[in-house]
């Protein structure tokens, strides 16, 4: 009941958990495109044949055989300057491409995600964190 101040707490509280665990899957997947918005990713296509994509800027280039760089050009961009580079159709193109890589991993192509110099996802680990979006 909006007006009173009556309700059923336990609908008011379950209500209120659905909207706790909503916003933070929203938070956690919003992390990832930040991460994922400067990032090398390494696949094998259909045929087999070993793939590269490099992500600057929120912007997924074309797929070639070799890498440009080891790393993405901004990986070291703040976590704020990502942000605030992220518009709607970005958003859209890596939500898109975390899709895809998802459908990748599960098909058990190689797949392999450099965020940074040190920083690489592979295998189960980069599966499970393919599997919280």
């Amino acid at each position: 009941k909006a007006e009173g101040g009556g309700g059923d707490p336990a609908k008011i509280a379950a209500g209120l958990e659905a909207i706790v665990l909503r916003a933070a899957q929203l938070v956690r997947r919003g992390a990832w495109l930040c991460e994922l918005s400067e990032a090398i990713v390494s696949f094998t296509s259909r045929a087999g044949a070993p793939r590269v994509l490099v992500v600057s800027n929120g912007e997924p280039g074309p797929a070639s055989v070799r890498p440009e760089a080891v790393t993405a050009p901004g990986f070291a961009r703040p976590r704020l300057a990502r942000l605030a580079a992220l518009d709607r159709r970005k958003h859209d193109r890596l939500r898109v491409l975390s899709s895809e890589l998802r459908r990748l991993a599960q098909e058990g192509r190689a797949l392999e995600l450099r965020l940074g110099p040190r920083r690489v996802l592979s295998g189960a680990r980069l599966a499970r964190r393919l599997s919280r979006f």
